[in-house]
C-alpha cells in the first residue's frame, strides 16, 4: 500500500471560427511540438476518422486533462466545415493548469472527385495543395473511392493536384482551385 500522486497538466481554451464565434463540438488534441505525429495523425484522420482529444462544448470552451506536463506542445483544433488550426507553443508543469489556450479555425473547402468507367478495386484519390501561405505546412488529403465517388473535405482554399491511385498505379493529376465554402468538381 502507498500514498501515490500522479502529477498531470491540465489545458483550458477555446475554438472559435474566422469570425470570432465558438464552435461547438470540435475535436481538441494536444501534441509534443516536437514530434511527427501531427503528420502521421493527419493521415489516420483522413482514412478512420476522428479518435481520441475532447470536444468543444457550446461556448467553444475545452479542458484537456492530463497533457504531457515540462514539454512544449500544440493543441490541435478540428471541426467539420472549417480547416484545421494550431495553437501557439503552451508548456504546462506539472499539477498545475494553463488557461487560455486559443485556436481559431478557417472555413474550409472541399473537393468532390467522381469516376467514370468501370471502378477498380482499392483506389485512392490524393490531393497535395500547390501553394500553401508562408509558414503553412505542406497539405494533404486522402480518401478511398466509395462507389464511384470520393469526397475530400475541410480543405485549405486553394490550388489542389489531385491523382487518383489504383493498384495498377498512377493516373494523371488534374489540379483544380477551391475556394472557403465551396466545392470543386473532378471529374
Amino acid at each position: 500500500r502507498g500514498n501515490y500522486s500522479l502529477k498531470v497538466g491540465v489545458l483550458e481554451g477555446t475554438v472559435v471560427d474566422a469570425d470570432g464565434s465558438p464552435i461547438q463540438g470540435a475535436l481538441v488534441k494536444a501534441y509534443d511540438e516536437g514530434s511527427s505525429n501531427l503528420d502521421e495523425e493527419r493521415f489516420m484522420r483522413a482514412m478512420f476518422g476522428d479518435s481520441g482529444g475532447t470536444r468543444t462544448g457550446a461556448d467553444g470552451r475545452f479542458t484537456l486533462i492530463g497533457v504531457p506536463t515540462d514539454v512544449p506542445l500544440v493543441v490541435k483544433g478540428s471541426s467539420k466545415g472549417h480547416t484545421d488550426a494550431l495553437s501557439e507553443s503552451v508548456t504546462v508543469a506539472a499539477g498545475q493548469k494553463k488557461a487560455g489556450v486559443a485556436i481559431k479555425l478557417g472555413m474550409g473547402a472541399s473537393i468532390r472527385v467522381t469516376l467514370t468507367g468501370d471502378p477498380s478495386p482499392f483506389q485512392m484519390v490524393s490531393a497535395e495543395l500547390l501553394q500553401a501561405e508562408e509558414g503553412e505546412d505542406e497539405q494533404t488529403a486522402r480518401k478511398f473511392v466509395q462507389g464511384s465517388e470520393a469526397l475530400l473535405k475541410d480543405l485549405v482554399p486553394g490550388k489542389w493536384r489531385v491523382r487518383l491511385s489504383t493498384t495498377s498505379g498512377q493516373k494523371e493529376a488534374v489540379e483544380v482551385e477551391v475556394s472557403a465554402g465551396q466545392e470543386g468538381q473532378v471529374t
